[in-house]
């Protein structure tokens, strides 16, 4: 709920988007093996690391910026 509905289909096929909030792409990928946080001037950046690398995404604010 509160979702746009790209991002309810993306948590059903467990898929992550960008611009998903972090909430949802814990629903879709589950919680991370590890987490790394940076400021770049007055915006907070998390590092989300899935399969020990294999899988990432570099989160903005609260939502999704870039998949790796």
């Amino acid at each position: 709920e509160g979702f746009s509905e790209s991002v309810r289909a993306a948590v059903l096929e467990k898929k992550a988007i960008v611009e998903m909030p972090a909430d949802a792409l814990e629903m879709a990928w589950g919680y991370p093996d590890r987490k790394t946080f940076e400021l770049e001037g007055a915006v907070k950046k998390e590092t989300w690391i899935y399969a020990d690398g294999r899988k990432q995404a570099v989160l903005r604010d609260g939502k999704v910026a870039e998949l790796k």
